[in-house]
């Protein structure tokens, strides 16, 4: 699972919150959960879309427990692993070249407005073994 700050709170101004996810291994898949709340989003906004700039990460709206009987709202941030043909193919040179990358996440509110994230971070691959 990929592990993750936020840098800012989404202000007033319409900058985007900014979630720097730190290395993404490109031949695991990982993950990330924002709360909603986080990126300025009440708990009883109509939703709209959700869409991506990079295929790499998918994104969706969850519901998960906060508690007994209690729910909350959350952005998951997918990244799934390239499959191993990907990864064996005759350009696996420029594949396996470590990439930062700064993915833009737009969620639509029935309202009109729209929040913005941007997701940072460093797509690379393990090497060798675990480390003793």
């Amino acid at each position: 699972m990929a592990q993750a700050a936020l840098d800012s709170e989404r202000n007033t101004s319409g900058n985007p919150t900014v979630v720097d996810a730190g290395i993404v291994l490109l031949d695991r898949d990982g993950y990330l959960c924002v709360p909603l709340q986080r990126l300025g989003i009440s708990a009883n906004s109509e939703l709209g879309s959700v869409t991506s700039s990079c295929q790499c990460v998918q994104a969706e709206i969850i519901n998960y427990a906060v508690g007994r009987g209690q729910t909350s709202r959350a952005l998951l941030l997918t990244f799934r692993a390239e499959s191993p043909n990907d990864l064996e193919s005759t350009d696996a040179a420029a594949i396996r070249k470590p990439v930062e990358l700064d993915v833009k996440i737009e969620i639509k509110l029935e309202s009109g407005d729209t929040r913005s994230l941007d997701v940072l971070m460093k797509n690379s691959f393990q090497v060798g073994g675990e480390v003793p």
